[in-house]
């Protein structure tokens, strides 16, 4: 879904800008750590698992900014200079049928998306956003992992 917003520049008229989702660029070593922690860590517990991850701004024209997911998202992930924090949730689906029934019933994928709505408005509403505005995006990552 994009949305456009109006810039007022001065001395200038008003410029539209169109603001795009992430391309999310999940790295080789994000799902191998994943499905190690998933083995070894998680097993069947199925709870939202906090993540970091960053993004960085394309240089050309067209080209949305990557958010790149990487082995060290699950800890305390480095953001390298000139990139931006993500902060996430991980929902891992224990099985197939319970990810295919998530993903056709739009009901709970929108309370999903109200739960991260109310996390920023809270955040912003405590003053948190202030002092850490990557609370101001949010990603959220669903997933199922076969891994017998």
């Amino acid at each position: 879904v994009n949305s456009r917003i109006t810039l007022a520049m001065a001395q200038q008229a008003p410029v539209a800008k169109d603001f795009e989702p992430l391309q999310v660029a999940p790295e080789v070593s994000f799902w191998q750590e994943l499905s190690q922690r998933k083995l070894d860590i998680w097993r069947l517990d199925s709870s939202n698992v906090p993540f970091t991850a960053f993004y960085e701004a394309s240089q050309a024209s067209g080209v949305p900014a990557k958010c790149f997911l990487q082995k060290t998202a699950f800890d305390a992930a480095k953001v390298p200079a000139g990139a931006g924090k993500v902060i996430g949730e991980l929902k891992n689906f224990n099985t197939e049928e319970e990810f295919r029934t998530f993903l056709g019933n739009a009901e709970a994928r929108q309370s999903s998306l109200a739960e991260a709505v109310k996390s920023i408005r809270n955040d912003i509403d405590s003053g948190a956003a202030l002092t850490e505005p990557s609370r101001l995006r949010r990603l959220i990552l669903f997933s199922f992992a076969d891994l017998k």
